[in-house]
């Protein structure tokens, strides 16, 4: 399953690509992407599903030569041509003469439960930056939300050296990030007893679902997978201590 998941993405990076100067802004927007194809399951009856995304990436690069890449990883394929406050940062970037980076796993819902799913977004970046030769420049990552997590989650795997291209991150960048994945369940299972809206008890259902599906239960069935793969635990003083200073380990079976 690793050979052919490493195949397909080696296949699907000499297709599709497409690179486009912006001459009003002087720099170059990189486009490469494959649409996949399947589904996400969110609930235990099948009834809930969102289809895949696409996987890939967009570059910014300005005209001259960075001295830096800033990288947000994220499930779904970004429109940075939107003109809406998360791609702010990319005129600033590159007036500082940063690329930025966005890639995109193509799983809408990614919390990088797996080092099946992180080497994914390893090889994405990774290919990127050997490619346009930004590896050996400091890379920063950032993320929003669920991004945050993704970019946590990745920083820690690529600190004890299991990336495949000897990436490290150079600085962190989170916002409104879950990382607690503990304090989260209990979160989920306050919103449907609340019932506050249906909204919100829809999404505290399939939360609740996607935790015991891929962290094998509950925290009180489970606490050891939930701790390990949670960047943050707040529980227990002791924990959120060790956590800090071992952040990462992950031993769940890959899927």
């Amino acid at each position: 399953m690793r050979k052919l998941i490493l195949i397909l993405l080696s296949f699907s990076f000499i297709t599709s690509c497409t690179q486009k100067k912006l001459q009003e802004n002087k720099h170059i927007v990189i486009e490469h992407y494959i649409q996949l194809t399947g589904k996400q399951i969110l609930s235990e009856s099948d009834s809930i599903t969102i289809p895949l995304s696409k996987q890939g990436y967009t570059l910014h690069i300005p005209e001259s030569k960075p001295i830096a890449t800033i990288i947000f990883p994220s499930g779904s394929a970004p429109d940075t041509t939107r003109n809406i406050d998360e791609y702010d940062i990319i005129e600033p970037a590159l007036a500082k003469n940063m690329a930025v980076l966005f890639v995109s796993t193509g799983k809408i819902i990614e919390f990088l439960f797996t080092d099946e799913d992180i080497k994914i977004i390893d090889m994405l970046i990774g290919n990127v930056l050997e490619k346009y030769e930004l590896k050996n420049k400091p890379i920063f990552l950032a993320g929003m939300s669920l991004g945050g997590t993704m970019a946590l989650r990745y920083s820690e795997y690529c600190y004890l050296n299991n990336s495949s291209f000897g990436l490290k991150p150079s600085t962190i960048a989170i916002c409104d990030a879950p990382l607690d994945m503990v304090r989260m369940w209990y979160e989920q299972e306050q919103a449907i007893k609340n019932n506050y809206h249906p909204n919100a008890v829809g999404e505290a259902k399939w939360v609740l679902h996607y935790l015991r599906k891929n962290l094998n239960g509950s925290p009180e069935e489970s606490m050891e997978n939930y701790i390990d793969y949670s960047p943050f635990v707040y529980k227990n003083e002791n924990i959120a201590v060790e956590k800090l200073h071992a952040p990462y380990s992950n031993p769940l079976p890959a899927s």
